[in-house]
């Protein structure tokens, strides 16, 4: 016959082994992970990380700035930019262009001035060629309208 002893070792040892199995449990709505999974959006660009295309304009001078960075293995930027402007109730036309800026690597900074009248609202428009590995993307931006 078992002693005390022997069956209350037998019953924890029963126990220990129980507590070492794993337990499968499952949710009521399985997919909801996979529901509540937000993936981040995808890159709006091949070769460009972040482009931004500012204007503002005070007491008649218009000041328009731009970056453009590019990803790792990005080797050339190159950025054309004309300030356009219309008339109420008209459409775009070029007001201002510049010289496209040319870098050799990642990053591209403009920054430039010029004047401008009253009666129209005005747009930078920026043409970005980047290239990246050999492979070139070309991306046209606009900053925000801004009416004088």
């Amino acid at each position: 016959m078992f002693t005390r002893k022997r069956v209350l070792s037998i019953l924890l040892t029963a126990i220990l082994l129980l507590a070492a199995v794993p337990v499968m449990t499952y949710a009521s709505n399985p997919s909801a992970e996979a529901e509540a999974y937000d993936p981040p959006p995808p890159t709006r660009y091949s070769n460009i990380n972040s482009i931004t295309v500012t204007l503002s304009i005070s007491s008649g001078t218009a000041t328009c700035k731009s970056t453009i960075i590019g990803y790792s293995g990005t080797t050339k930027i190159v950025g054309t930019y004309t300030l356009q402007r219309k008339p109420a109730g008209g459409s775009y036309s070029d007001y201002n262009p510049w010289p496209a800026k040319t870098v050799n690597g990642s990053v591209l900074s403009f920054s430039e001035t010029c004047s401008v009248t009253t009666g129209y609202t005005y747009r930078l428009k920026c043409v970005a060629s980047v290239t990246t590995n050999g492979t070139v993307e070309t991306v046209t931006v606009y900053s925000a309208e801004n009416a004088y």
